[in-house]
């Protein structure tokens, strides 16, 4: 029954043209689109008109489809048009249900050509989801109809697998505007979108535009708006501050004060990347939240968050974590070596190091960009040898301009510095004595190097046991230091070093005699 509806059709396609004795057909017209414009929410049918010869053509009749295609009623007849693309603007206003159209050719023959209806898009009411902050949209599909030959019209289904459905909206006043929209995102035959919200106590207007015919031509739904009356998020929460102590963690904030939320949360996020809520409070005018877990040897993350009425979050600052010093000895030089801080899109570009303890000897030890300072401790006096030596690291994030975003400090971390004592393994005995500028001491001379104050008792051997030299100063490689040089070989050493603090180091070991 289609088949032959479709034969009838071409056949009606054919005329005769004015002159005598010549058979032309007439082509019928394009049929582009029908959509709802969005500022005037009035239907609108685009078409390019027929290619054949104006001559033969009277005019163009507009069909719109009622009652889901059942009843035909004709709408308008349009002038005749040149090739340039045609548009009919309908006087009803768009409503509540899709609309159906196609455009005819008009003739002096009685059979006119016409373009298979195209069913336009009905974007029904969208739906706010306040615990999501989102709105859902959904909507009739746009459709394309084929006319069986009872005068009943369906959809072509394989016209919906080349149909893209673009979404557009944006939030704003009452009043819609054009030159507002934004585009939201793209739906790939599916007939529904969720829209996150961006704004409170904004209407937000929305329109689809299906896409087809390979991009081609494009045909809008029906504007729709809702009005989205969530309390006021806060437009900002900044983290000002990480302030460790060994035993808890002080975060400085600052929340947007005009926020109608009343609920926010500390969050911590350890090694394993989830966050976990370590306070809650209502205060936004206060500026301090506190984490009481005793400080690890990892750095910890924070975030604070606003809550909604469906307990989920709204927004939250970004991200800070802990600064977590080592300490590492050397002899007399303590290496500190400390995690990089980050906040927003700004890394820190200072970092200090404070010596906190002793207290004596408390100060700025280095201000750096980098990851590491030595402290060389043997500036000082020997005294601090065995006592608890202690470090703070302050980072500080500026923006652009230089202003301070973020200050966070470490707590303190601590080592003691235990007296190191190093002994050659080799001396070349000389009259003339060559100094090593680094230690400050001669490859010709046996004797003991440390970074701090001490004395000694020296004792050497030879092989077979005999007391070489015994005294307080170095070995210069002779016998008790003033007799003759002794021969090459191997020769047996005991050390006794008693440091300024108290601290007693013995040694013991072999150093070689080489002429």
């Amino acid at each position: 029954m289609k088949a032959l509806a479709k034969i009838s059709v071409l056949a009606a396609c054919v005329f005769a043209m004015r002159t005598a004795g010549a058979q032309y057909a007439v082509v019928g017209p394009a049929l582009q689109s029908v959509s709802i414009n969005p500022a005037t929410q009035k239907y609108e049918v685009k078409f390019k008109p027929s290619p054949s010869d104006p001559a033969l053509i009277d005019g163009y009749f507009i069909l719109k489809y009622r009652n889901d295609g059942l009843n035909i009623t004709m709408s308008d007849t349009m002038a005749t048009l040149s090739n340039a693309t045609a548009v009919f603007t309908d006087t009803a206003q768009a409503c509540c249900t899709p609309q159906a159209y196609t455009v005819q050719v008009h003739t002096q023959q009685t059979a006119e050509p016409w373009n298979d209806p195209y069913r336009s898009m009905q974007q029904r009411e969208p739906s706010v989801d306040s615990c999501k902050l989102q709105v859902a949209l959904s909507w009739s599909p746009f459709q394309k109809l084929d006319k069986y030959d009872d005068g009943r019209f369906a959809p072509i289904p394989s016209f919906a697998n080349h149909v893209t459905y673009h979404i557009f909206g944006y939030a704003g006043s009452h009043n819609f505007s054009m030159d507002s929209v934004q585009y939201l995102g793209t739906s790939n035959y599916d007939t529904a979108f969720v829209a996150p919200i961006v704004k409170e106590k904004l209407y937000h207007h929305f329109y689809i535009a299906a896409v087809y015919n390979n991009n081609q031509d494009t045909s809008t739904s029906n504007l729709q708006s809702v009005y989205v009356n969530l309390p006021l998020r806060p437009k900002y929460i900044g983290i000002d501050s990480v302030i460790g102590r060994p035993a808890a963690t002080l975060v400085g904030y600052t929340i947007d004060t005009q926020t109608e939320y009343n609920r926010f949360v500390l969050e911590k996020a350890d090694g394993s990347g989830t966050f976990f809520t370590v306070q809650e409070f209502s205060d936004k005018l206060s500026h301090t939240a506190l984490d009481n877990a005793l400080q690890n040897q990892q750095p910890a993350i924070y975030r604070i968050a606003a809550i909604n009425s469906c307990g989920t979050t709204a927004t939250s600052s970004p991200q800070i974590s802990t600064l977590v010093p080592s300490i590492s000895s050397n002899g007399a030089v303590n290496n500190i070596t400390w995690n990089g801080i980050s906040y927003q899109d700004f890394d820190a570009q200072q970092y200090k190091v404070y010596r906190t303890a002793p207290s004596e000897y408390a100060g700025l030890v280095d201000s750096t960009n980098s990851l590491f300072t030595a402290d060389d401790l043997s500036v000082l006096p020997s005294e601090i040898l065995g006592q608890a030596i202690c470090y703070e690291v302050e980072a500080t994030v500026f923006d652009t301009a230089g202003n301070i975003i973020c200050l966070v400090r470490s707590a303190d971390v601590c080592n003691s510095t235990e007296p190191v004592l190093y002994m050659p393994n080799a001396i070349q005995p000389s009259n003339n004595l060559t100094i090593n500028t680094q230690t400050g001491k001669s490859r010709n001379l046996f004797e003991p190097v440390s970074a701090f104050d001490f004395t000694y008792t020296l004792t050497i051997y030879d092989r077979w046991g005999k007391e070489i030299y015994s005294g307080t100063t170095p070995w210069n490689g002779k016998i008790n230091n003033t007799g003759e040089y002794v021969r090459e070989g191997a020769y047996f050493y005991y050390l006794k070093a008693l440091f300024s603090n108290g601290s007693v180091v013995e040694k013991k070991g072999n150093v070689m005699v080489v002429q």
